[in-house]
């Protein structure tokens, strides 16, 4: 969990926000510093890899690209962070790498449009505020970086050029670090008053105690009740059918069989397309409910099911194709006492009608809290036979907001919580010690009682970088999705670089 987080942290870092923390993977990139750390995934594969495209413009794994060179650079952030280079950690950072390779075509290109310009006299600037060529008194040499070979201080220029370029853009849009009189320089100015709104959203927590049932365990003599109520949907008939994808083809073959032109199993072997069928033809859902689910008009189920054996059905339309049906033998009623049959019934409830072993468990739930306000909620877990889960006080987050804590991850029965507006809506609206509604969520019934409501002091430093982490989250996702972007990062890893692992 803590390398989960670190990894979080370290795909957090807005590249070219601060220029020393990238003049020191420069110092890495130019000067060979920590090249331990990457030699052995940067010459994992000797083919020139293109893991994509921005604009036409290939993403390529070879010496001398803007992709190998992130790759560098985002390897050493990782050796800094402490992590060995495993499988995970290199798909971190080849990944990472990928993404800011984007970003950096992007955010310059659109900067460059605009007619910025980096001067020289911003580039020297840095060089000397970078302490890369410092003499014994600590102060910048010329002699030092004269000294220097003239391709690496091109390079370095030039790099230090294209993050003036990607901060300009980063700065004006999602902010900087850069204070004029205590306010923000640059990015999205936002009032006081909205940032203290925004924060304290989180400080209000509330806990639980949580009872549920789970919908998994409903009553097999329940779901035979069921069935016995609704015996039509459980008949088998015994069928088999031809599909083919055109009216026109069907209506032919129709004819073909009705004059005796073509048998039946001949149709299924040359003309079939085979859909709801096994190799042979037999019908492979035969049960009514499965049947109706396959023919597209209601009114023609009736056409198939009443087949005398031996008989073909009229043309049906079903919901893939047309199809003709031949009767086989004679329908089977249900035998709700066959352990198969019950079986199948509790499987239709479940993937066709939750909401009727929904609505048993509602029920129940009701009883339930009916009992907890007259005994307590502890002993009505115990009658009813259910856990009490204690939940720790987290705060009202629908859609799991960066800046706000996030719902509890390791409750099975809120799982998916923060989608669910219903069920937020129920658990927070009691007070202390009072018993929520029943909802519904994950598979689950579920009856909160709220133990407790804190409010916590909130601290409103940290919202502004909070804020321009996700906006930089939502800049990523949305340049992912353009049409200009060509994506093929999992399929080239996967297959070429751990295959070059494994041989290796």
């Amino acid at each position: 969990m803590a390398q989960e987080k670190q990894h979080k942290k370290i795909d957090g870092v807005k590249i070219g926000a601060i220029i020393i923390l990238i003049l020191s993977a420069l110092v890495f990139v130019f000067f060979g510093f920590g090249s331990d750390v990457y030699s052995s995934i940067l010459n994992r594969s000797k083919n020139n890899l293109v893991f994509g495209s921005f604009e036409g413009k290939a993403i390529e794994y070879k010496p001398g690209t803007d992709y190998f060179t992130r790759i560098q650079s985002v390897a050493q952030q990782f050796q800094n962070a402490g992590y060995k280079m495993d499988t995970q950690t290199e798909y971190s950072v080849f990944r990472q790498a990928f993404i800011q390779t984007i970003q950096d075509r992007l955010y310059t290109n659109d900067v460059k449009k605009s007619g910025y310009l980096v001067t020289d006299e911003q580039v020297n600037r840095v060089l000397v505020q970078s302490g890369l060529f410092m003499d014994s008194e600590g102060k910048f040499s010329q002699k030092a970086y004269s000294n220097t070979d003239a391709s690496q201080i091109a390079s370095l220029r030039t790099a230090i050029s294209d993050d003036l370029y990607f901060n300009r853009y980063t700065a004006d849009l999602l902010g900087s670090d850069e204070t004029l009189d205590g306010k923000a320089l640059y990015g999205l100015k936002n009032a006081t008053k909205e940032a203290e709104f925004i924060a304290k959203m989180g400080s209000e927590k509330h806990s639980f105690t949580l009872a549920s049932f789970n919908t998994q365990d409903f009553p097999m003599e329940e779901a035979v009740a069921y069935g016995k109520e609704n015996a039509q949907k459980f008949v088998r008939y015994d069928l088999s059918v031809i599909t083919v994808d055109e009216k026109a083809d069907a209506d032919h073959l129709y004819k073909q069989l009705t004059s005796n032109e073509i048998t039946f199993e001949d149709a299924v072997s040359e003309k079939s397309a085979g859909y709801y069928a096994e190799t042979d033809g037999k019908v492979s859902s035969p049960y009514y409910y499965q049947l109706a689910n396959t023919i597209a008009n209601e009114e023609d189920i009736q056409k198939v099911t009443e087949l005398a054996s031996g008989n073909y059905s009229p043309v049906i339309e079903t919901n893939r194709g047309y199809s003709i049906f031949r009767a086989d033998g004679s329908s089977q009623a249900a035998d709700f006492t066959n352990e198969d049959t019950k079986t199948l019934v509790k499987s239709y409830l479940s993937t066709n009608e939750a909401g009727y072993i929904e609505n048993y468990y509602m029920d129940k739930a009701e009883a339930f809290i009916a009992d907890a306000r007259v005994n307590g909620f502890e002993n009505a877990c115990a009658k009813f036979g259910l856990e009490a889960v204690e939940v720790p006080a987290f705060p009202l987050n629908y859609g799991n907001a960066d800046f706000i804590a996030n719902n509890p991850s390791d409750v099975t029965a809120l799982t998916g919580l923060y989608l669910n507006e219903n069920a937020l809506q129920q658990l927070f609206t009691p007070g202390v010690n009072q018993i929520s509604k029943p909802f519904v969520l994950s598979g689950y019934v579920s009856v909160a009682q709220c133990t407790g409501i804190q409010t916590e002091n909130v601290e409103t430093d940290s919202f502004a970088s909070l804020v321009a982490d996700s906006d930089d989250t939502a800049a990523q996702s949305t340049m992912l999705r353009s049409k200009k972007v060509e994506d093929n990062f999992t399929n080239v890893f996967f297959d070429y670089m751990l295959s070059a692992a494994t041989a290796n």
